[in-house]
Order: structure tokens, then sequence, then C-alpha cells
């Protein structure tokens, strides 16, 4: 954490340590915004280690924030966020198994039985905390607004990432089991395309809803890669295709890309690198 940053961080300590809500004074805003500033910070930092911690600490600010509104989807969108981060992060030191656990946290809509909580509590009891608050994310926004592109942004990439997680795993596991771990990863990945696909058309059907450049290919490429991994050639060649003429990707950035490993091969595919 920089100087600047660190300033920041206990000017929001010394805000929350003052605040008094008696005189109107908005500890939800100081919350809210302290977690998201933990979440910035997180994205800049390059030690992993650092990087989990203030991730975990924007998750607790945004934790104790959405305790205070519990009908707000933005802060339950930033907690995904933090949640979701934290598991690309754990995944990139191989961490899976936890990776899955906050991947898990960041979707759940809000019931997780009681022996799953247990079970969790065990191994990592701040993800069993995570689960047991499952409304206050994802699945708890698009209960709260059901057409909130972030959170189906969110709760897609979430189902991505649980995929190729699964991907993962297959290889470690008894052959015997292999074809179910696969059809596992491949609903993950099929759910993720539906998410993907209703997003893409309720931005697309909604004049006052207005997608960046940037916003739009990030969608489009998500979409493509969810479709990759579901099997759905047809939908994967479109929105690549779509992605290719307009700018939003390079061929040979998608190429390199694991996640398109299933259709390389292809005719569409050469011809995209033609």
């Amino acid at each position: 954490m920089g100087g600047g940053e660190l300033v920041v961080h206990q000017l929001y300590g010394i805000a929350r340590g003052h605040a008094d809500p008696r005189l109107g004074d908005d500890i939800f805003g100081i919350l809210h915004n302290w977690g998201v500033a933990l979440y910035t910070m997180a994205q800049k930092a390059n030690d992993p280690a650092t990087v989990l911690t203030l991730l975990d600490q924007s998750a607790a600010m945004l934790r104790e924030a959405g305790g205070m509104k519990r009908t707000d989807p933005g802060v339950r969108n930033a907690l995904g966020d933090a949640l979701s981060s934290r598991a690309e992060t754990l995944a990139k030191q191989g961490a899976l198994p936890e990776a899955m656990e906050a991947y898990l946290a960041a979707r759940n809509d809000g019931y997780i039985p009681l022996c799953r909580v247990l079970t969790v509590w065990l191994a990592a009891p701040p993800l069993a905390v995570y689960l047991l608050h499952g409304m206050d994310v994802y699945g708890g926004a698009l209960l709260i607004d059901r057409m909130n592109t972030d959170a189906g942004i969110g709760q897609a990439e979430v189902h991505l990432g649980v995929g190729r997680l699964r991907m993962e795993e297959i290889f470690a596991l008894d052959t015997s089991v292999q074809t179910e771990a696969e059809a596992a990863a491949r609903a993950e990945y099929a759910a993720g395309a539906d998410v993907y696909s209703r997003v893409i058309a309720a931005v697309t059907s909604n004049r006052d809803v207005r997608w960046t450049f940037s916003e739009r290919s990030e969608v489009l490429y998500g979409y493509a890669c969810a479709c990759a991994g579901a099997g759905r050639e047809l939908q994967c060649h479109e929105a690549l295709q779509d992605l290719v003429s307009c700018g939003g990707a390079s061929i040979v950035e998608i190429a390199a890309d694991a996640d398109f490993k299933s259709v390389r091969s292809k005719d569409w595919f050469q011809a995209l690198r033609a």
C-alpha cells in the first residue's frame, strides 16, 4: 500500500470513528466508499498477500454497509466484485478449493445449508461468514433489481470462473468421475452464457442504458468464452466475429486464450485469423 493510499485508508478510519448517526452522519456512505477504496487499492497492489488482505478488508466494510441498507444493490455488487477478485487471486496461486468457495460466496442468493456452512467454517471462517450473509451479493442485488446489469455481469463472470476451476479440477480426478465433472463444468459455462445473453438483450432493448465501447467488448468477450466452454459453437462464432470486426479484441489475443482451445481448429476460427 502506497503512502497516499495509506493516508486515505487512515482518513476513512478516522471518519468512521467520529461519525454519529444521531447527528445525521452518513455511516453507510463512509463504509461503502471505504470498501470500494480498499478494493481499488487491491487492484493496484502486486503482492498477492497484500491483495488478499485488502480484499478481505474491503468485503468487511461492504458487508457492514450492506447490513445498514439491505435494499441497495450497489453495495452488494461491490461486495460481489471483492469476493470475485479474491477468487481470481486465489486461483492464480493454485488454491483452487479456496477460490471455488470465494466464487460461490459471490453468487450465493442467500440460502446455504447449515452443514455446508459448518464445513466451510472449519477450513476458512471468513468464507463461512460470507456464505451466511449471501443475500448481500450478486444474487441479492438481482432479487432487489432483476434488471441490474452490473449484478447480471458479475453473476455471469462468477459462472465463468467456476466453470474454469471445474475444468482444471478434472485432471486431478479419477477417470471414472471425469465425465460427470466435465458435465458440471459445462453446465456452469452454459449458465454464464445464459446470463450474459439476458444482460446483452436487456441493454440492447433499453435506450436508457448505454455501454462504452470497452464495456460492450468486455461483455461480448466473456459471452464468447462462456459459449465456447458450453459447446455453443454458433453463438461463440457470432460473438467472436462481432468482436474482431469492430476491433474489440484481436484475433491474436483470442487465439492465445485457453478458453477458446475447443474451437481453435474449427474452419470458421481459422477464417477469422486469415
